[in-house]
């Protein structure tokens, strides 16, 4: 799957920020789904907005709190490719791998 998806972003023809009808990133949902293979791969892709908010007001980093994923929620937590998500901030964080 990681590698289909990284396959598929590099096509760019893909906007990776389209929301479904909840307005559900592909972020959003791989966070929900504790799918931190996958939050990896587009916390890595540079287009990605990483605070998009769904229909509930919500980010990806709340959603893997909710659901109580750790390991998607130390990689959201990390500043990747110059982004910050959720206020969340380390000084020479460059690599979602931990």
């Amino acid at each position: 799957m990681r590698g289909s998806l990284e396959l598929l972003l590099k096509t760019e023809r893909v906007d990776i920020n389209y929301g479904d009808s909840e307005k559900r990133t592909p972020l959003i949902l791989a966070s929900q789904g504790g799918r931190e293979d996958i939050v990896q791969v587009l916390l890595k892709y540079p287009l990605i907005e990483i605070n998009s908010l769904d229909l509930l007001g919500e980010t990806a980093f709340i959603k893997a709190v909710y659901w109580a994923w750790k390991d998607c929620q130390a990689i959201a937590a990390y500043s990747i490719n110059g982004y910050q998500l959720c206020g969340f901030k380390e000084e020479n964080a460059t690599d979602a791998s931990m």
